[in-house]
């Protein structure tokens, strides 16, 4: 396993320190404690610019970064070590010295700027050059006010741990993810006793933003384990095909070196892309029971890791049971779980979610196992224990037309789509037989059932099955669900089920939705364009293209909301005739270095426009329309145009929209 050396042994600083005058006690206990004992020597380091091979979570193996440290000879002729903000690295060059008193003035300077207005790679290089604490007791006798001043600045809410702490858990998480076990283990060690005297001395707000450090203890167990354990060595396999069901065992044992790397932001980490998970979802069926028991009691880490951004520290290393339920996610082809936010993951639920996860996925394979395909999702829809996500996924199983997709892990983003051809058939075909209850049947059953459970997408989703499986019967089913639909807080299925149902009593409930409330996209007018000659419909459209409505109220309409295919609707066309014809003044719009800049009350947008514009003008809110138009009504219009041109191009928008037969759809 790869260790990076060990920075050489230093005689530790013993001489006591004399504080500059005018420091406090207690922050100068805080400074004396970080260097006395230690090898941290400002009088036996030299402050230089310097060049390390640095690495984070995208470039895990590293690459140069010049920076500027604490440079500490190596008395037997190796390479010179650098402590740089708080971590001891490799140095891989040397340069001049640094002017020490200069750097932190400016690192002052920089920190009474307001944090938004910082410039933040400025400010991290000098917080690399002012190490605080080696930086307090260099300056003490030669600028005795200057070093009085860092140490209130270092210490102020908790910003003593900040230099190591924080950087010491980066440097664990990296130096683990690509097997560096010796320096990971150090820094674990250093952060979880920094992480117990966090907790020990701060509360409230102070702590809260020190939380993510948590996540040191699994990983610090984690490493001491391997410490003490041989590394498992993965088994050869073969490079396509089935995997013989005999190398489990070993597969198993190898999960705690998946090392996939996590592929944007937000986004996941391609657990079912590395070999050992891949060839585990080749052996099939018979790894079940193994990865069962993995992710029911298996307590390993993997060296993948999972974060929300990289520029927030908090990371999660993902458990070998996270590698082991995607696994068997995939041969089950069912997920079991759901992820709320793009920086959840199955490892941050805990050991109650897992359980739940487990509990979940060996009820289905016992509920279906022996079962041909299909027949497993039919025992699934009829099962009224499985749950909403279960029922959900069996549907669009039946309805799907091959094998379209693959479950890349738990995170945000799993899933790796593949062409799907139209032509074939859906895989549920022999469950056409079923007649006592029919799919259909059981599909718009389970949406209800789920849409009781406040599980709306679920509901929906099961809605959208039943649909493409037998439109014909669903819609004689659906009635009584789509009302219920309509009534929910939030249930986003119900223009699909009224533009579905020829009902007017549903038109009329429709009109009280409250996802019409805030009209933002075109789903929503479905119903009208699917109704065109229901008295309920235009009703309805009269109201959301009032005169003195909601919609007339905002500079802009949504972006989503008028497109070809709603310029159908004449209540819409109405509305956008009376923008056009409005005069006033909404905002303004000037020259941006990446083109035109439009701000108004309550936005602003760019465009990419090169017509020239001499300074900032007023703009009108029939302008903004004419420009969300311009497409649409194949009319060209430019906001940096003269007002005189603006108007004629919006003149030739007028007659396109009352125009009714260009807009005219086919049912």
């Amino acid at each position: 396993m790869a260790c990076t050396p060990e920075v050489p042994d230093v005689p530790p600083r013993e001489a006591p320190w004399t504080p500059p005058p005018g420091l406090d006690a207690e922050r100068a206990a805080v400074i004396s404690e970080a260097i006395v004992g230690t090898s941290l020597d400002p009088w036996a380091l030299e402050l230089r610019e310097v060049e390390v091979w640095d690495n984070d979570v995208w470039h895990v193996e590293g690459s140069p970064r010049r920076t500027a440290g604490w440079v500490r000879r190596d008395p037997s002729g190796g390479a010179p070590f650098v402590l740089v903000h708080g971590l001891w690295w490799l140095a891989y060059a040397v340069g001049p010295r640094v002017d020490l008193a200069a750097a932190c003035e400016a690192l002052l300077e920089m920190q009474a700027i307001p944090v938004a207005d910082r410039d933040w790679d400025l400010e991290r290089a000098l917080n690399e050059r002012c190490a605080p604490a080696l930086a307090v007791v260099a300056l003490s006798e030669t600028h005795p006010e200057l070093a009085v001043r860092v140490a209130r600045q270092w210490l102020e809410g908790g910003a003593a741990y900040s230099a190591s702490a924080a950087l010491h858990f980066e440097r664990a998480i990296t130096a683990h993810m690509r097997g560096d076990h010796c320096l990971a283990l150090a820094d674990a060690r250093v952060v979880a006793a920094e992480w117990r005297e966090i907790q020990r001395t701060l509360t409230g707000e102070q702590l809260g933003y020190w939380e993510y450090l948590e996540e040191i203890e699994p990983l610090l167990a984690d490493l001491e384990r391997r410490a003490r354990q041989s590394r498992p060595v993965m088994p050869e396999v073969p490079a396509e095909g089935p995997v013989p069901a005999e190398l489990v065992p070993a597969l198993i044992a190898a999960l705690e070196d998946v090392a996939q790397r996590q592929y944007g932001q937000p986004g996941g980490v391609s657990l079912s892309r590395h070999p050992i998970v891949d060839a585990l979802i080749r052996v099939g069926e018979p790894a079940i029971p193994a990865l069962l028991d993995t992710l029911e009691h298996d307590d390993r880490l993997t060296r993948s890791v999972h974060f929300w951004r990289d520029f927030v520290p908090a990371r999660t290393v993902l458990a070998v049971h996270e590698a082991a339920y995607t696994a068997l996610a995939n041969i089950l082809e069912s997920s079991g779980f759901e992820v709320v936010a793009t920086g959840d993951d199955l490892t941050s639920r805990g050991p109650s979610g897992r359980a739940r996860v487990a509990a979940a996925m060996r009820r289905l394979w016992e509920l279906t196992r022996g079962l041909p395909p299909e027949r497993r999702r039919a025992r699934i829809l009829a099962d009224d224990g499985a749950g909403s996500l279960a029922w959900a996924e069996a549907a669009e199983w039946i309805v799907s037309r091959e094998r379209s997709a693959r479950l890349e892990s738990s995170l945000a983003l799993p899933w790796i789509p593949r062409s799907v051809s139209p032509d074939a058939p859906m895989r549920g075909e022999p469950l056409r037989a079923d007649i006592d209850p029919t799919i259909t049947e059981q599909m718009v059953r389970r949406a209800s059932d789920a849409l009781a459970d406040d599980r709306e997408r679920h509901a929906c989703e099961l809605v959208g099955a039943a649909l493409q499986w037998d439109f014909d019967a669903a819609t004689r089913a659906l009635r009584p669900f789509g009302r219920a639909c309509i009534r929910a807080e939030w249930c986003g299925c119900a223009p699909t089920i009224v533009a579905a149902l020829d009902d007017r009593a549903l038109l009329r409930e429709y009109a009280r939705w409250p996802g019409l409330a805030d009209l933002d996209g075109a789903y929503e007018l479905w119903p009208i364009l699917a109704h065109p000659n229901a008295p309920e419909t235009r009703q309805l459209a009269a109201r959301l293209f009032a005169e003195r409505g909601a919609l007339a109220r905002r500079p802009r309409a949504p972006d989503r909301l008028v497109t070809r295919t709603t310029l159908a609707i004449p209540e819409l066309r109405a509305f956008l005739r009376r923008a056009l014809d409005d005069d006033a003044e909404v905002g303004q719009v000037d020259r941006w270095e990446d083109g035109l800049g439009i701000t108004f009350d309550g936005g602003w947008f760019a465009v990419d426009d090169p017509t020239p514009l001499e300074g900032p003008q007023p703009i009108r809110r029939r302008d903004i329309y004419a420009l969300d138009l311009s497409t649409l009504t194949g009319v060209g219009f430019s906001m940096a145009w003269p007002i005189e041109r603006r108007d004629a191009a919006i003149a030739r928008m007028l007659e396109a929209l009352a125009d009714e037969t260009r807009w005219r759809l086919e049912q």
